[in-house]
């Protein structure tokens, strides 16, 4: 009930659309921003952050070598950046792309 009318499955394909294709043009990320940044997206934004890091990790456990490297490392870093990123007052519609550029370089790597 806690996911209920917040488009779960929309917002995991759009994580998955980037990082099965990236976002060269920056063009998927921006949107993305865009939709979340609004107050009254606050409980999607929310979500997004919960799902992010994760979204990575499963696609880490695809990898294998040098790209399951960088994906660990890109889970560090989005996870302590979801983490913190309602407690200290980050501009969601920064922290929206910053994330999304996090999964969308998976896509360069594998």
């Amino acid at each position: 009930l806690h996911y209920a009318g917040l488009g779960v499955a929309e917002l995991d394909a759009a994580m998955a659309e980037l990082i099965a294709a990236g976002d060269a043009t920056n063009a998927r990320r921006s949107a993305l921003a865009a939709k979340l940044a609004a107050p009254s997206a606050q409980p999607r934004y929310e979500l997004f952050l919960e799902r992010a890091p994760r979204a990575i990790a499963a696609h880490a456990r695809l990898l294998g070598g040098r790209p399951l490297a960088d994906a660990i490392a890109r889970w560090e870093e989005s996870r302590d950046l979801a983490g913190s990123a309602v407690r200290l007052s980050l501009d969601p519609h920064a922290t929206v792309f910053e994330l999304a550029g996090k999964l969308a370089a998976l896509a360069e790597r594998g």
